[in-house]
């Protein structure tokens, strides 16, 4: 992480990479253009963002492994997706 990122800046960044927020989504909400952001991005943010989405990824796969264990068949079958190479959890709501 840069030494200049804030904490503010850093959590926000781990947000827009579970939301999979583009570039000029976050500089909407940053205030930032998207140069700016662009640079940022360059600067060790990317790592961080990346972060965040795959922080995010885990949370739901955990979320789908523990209703699966206690049987909810949606659950299963989105297991037995990723098992078979398939990544995308697709429109599981909880």
């Amino acid at each position: 992480m840069d030494s200049k990122m804030t904490e503010e800046l850093r959590k926000n960044l781990l947000d827009f990479g579970a939301l999979s927020y583009s570039v000029e989504q976050m500089g909407l909400v940053l205030g930032m253009s998207r140069e700016e952001v662009a640079d940022m991005l360059q600067g060790g943010g990317q790592v961080v963002y990346n972060q965040g989405r795959e922080r995010f990824r885990f949370a739901l796969d955990r979320k789908v492994m523990e209703l699966a264990m206690k049987g909810d068949l949606k659950a299963i079958e989105k297991l037995e997706n990723r098992a078979r190479g398939n990544s995308d959890l697709g429109d599981f709501s909880l």
